[in-house]
């Protein structure tokens, strides 16, 4: 399998931060998405950003 590394300029997500770390319920983050976005909806992401000096992150759901 061969993995790339692309980025893409301009792109939009819209969708929910939670602050999380390696022990968060992320089941529970998308529960809570789901409450305002319909199940329906196409392609739903889950998102995060790099760990700070303690290990915690955020967690973005979102479309």
């Amino acid at each position: 399998m061969r993995i790339s590394i692309v980025e893409k300029i301009g792109e939009k997500f819209y969708g929910i931060e939670n602050h999380a770390s390696e022990s968060s319920d992320f089941a529970s983050f998308w529960k809570n998405y789901y409450k305002y976005v319909a199940t329906d909806n196409n392609s739903p992401v889950g998102s995060i950003s790099a760990p700070d000096k303690h290990g915690d992150f955020r967690y973005y759901t979102c479309i």
